[in-house]
């Protein structure tokens, strides 16, 4: 009886001490997850130039995951008659899986929009810059001119660089940024 309480307590702390095993692995795991997932979405929103923490997009994410598989499960349920946890289950999975990546494609898809419009925007801009050159503008004239007459997001981003100019970065700096 005593090698069996003694047998049995061995094994309880050998799977506690791999359940803490697991748990640690997979927070480092999210934790890393995490660090990359904010670092890009800083990246995609300086593009479309929302002001907006970028770990909020991260816990949309999560939270459109969530509801997108609650709603799977409850229309699966509905639907099916037989329902087992295992369709359940994997209904919800399928519905956060493809929920989750919504919010960053909907900020890839901006980004492709304000770049394009860009693009557009920018023959005309030079045009005129160069017109404002010839008629004896200096160069900070003839930006400050683009970035208040025309519409965004050119004007955005020709008054980013205007005001990274006036706090004193050269020429060369404000357009590289």
């Amino acid at each position: 009886m005593n090698l069996t309480v003694l047998a049995s307590l061995c094994a309880g702390i050998a799977v506690t001490c791999t359940a803490l095993v697991f748990v640690e692995f997979f927070s480092a795991l999210s934790a890393r997850y995490r660090e990359r997932f904010i670092q890009e979405t800083s990246v995609e929103m300086d593009d479309v130039l929302l002001n907006m923490p970028p770990s909020k997009i991260l816990d949309v994410s999560l939270a459109l995951a969530a509801a997108c598989a609650a709603a799977a499960v409850f229309a699966v349920g509905f639907l099916v008659e037989n329902m087992t946890v295992m369709k359940g289950v994997v209904a919800a999975l399928l519905a956060a899986g493809l929920a989750f990546p919504a919010p960053r494609l909907l900020l890839r898809h901006l980004r492709k929009q304000r770049l394009a419009k860009f693009n557009e925007q920018l023959e005309d801009a030079l045009l005129s810059i160069s017109g404002s050159l010839k008629a004896g503008f200096s160069i900070n004239q003839a930006l400050e001119v683009i970035a208040n007459e025309n519409r965004k997001p050119l004007s955005s981003e020709f008054s980013l660089l205007m005001h990274e100019i006036h706090l004193g970065v050269s020429l060369d700096e404000a357009l590289d940024k």
